[in-house]
């Protein structure tokens, strides 16, 4: 996402000053937003079809596609910013910024192993709290026990129910 979101601000600098004496910088902006929407919405779209198939999430179709335009539109807010600041080496610079950003997502390597530093920098990581999303999305049907969860192949697990505010349920785990 953050490779496909280089060129739009980058690579059109010279036009951008040229245009930005006559006209307003925001409707600049606004107009280039606009013809890339329908990119930044088609792009998860094409992933989540065939990934949804293979995975088979607990969340909906639909929950994820929101989940994933809004991680394609929050990287691609980040190649514009780098192709602006690096205008010379703008794949380089995407590149690093795309690492730097799943680095700092905590899953590989967790957050807890990292120095202090790291973990401050890791809140103003887009990839932070879209893990944390898709986390939420995945766990959210199990954790409030939704009509279909456990699936019917899921392998059995005797747990208390956790809508009822007073569940009989031991300390071992078993059902009373």
């Amino acid at each position: 996402a953050i490779q496909l979101g280089l060129p739009l601000f980058g690579s059109e600098r010279v036009v951008f000053m040229r245009e930005s004496k006559h006209f307003s910088v925001l409707a600049y902006s606004a107009g280039k937003f606009v013809a890339a929407t329908p990119l930044t919405a088609l792009y998860p779209l094409a992933v989540l079809l065939f990934w949804y198939q293979l995975v088979a999430p607990a969340a909906s179709f639909w929950d994820m596609y929101i989940a994933l335009v809004v991680l394609q539109w929050a990287a691609e807010g980040h190649a514009h910013l780098t192709s602006l600041l690096f205008p010379s080496n703008q794949q380089l610079a995407g590149g690093v910024v795309a690492l730097v950003a799943v680095l700092l997502t905590g899953a590989i390597p967790q957050l807890n192993n990292l120095p202090p530093v790291f973990q401050y920098l890791s809140y103003a990581n887009f990839g932070r709290w879209s893990m944390q999303l898709f986390l939420g999305l995945e766990y959210y049907p199990w954790y409030y026990s939704l009509p279909g969860f456990p699936p019917p192949n899921a392998t059995e697990v005797d747990a208390c129910d956790v809508s009822d505010p007073t569940p009989a349920c031991l300390d071992d785990g078993q059902i009373a």
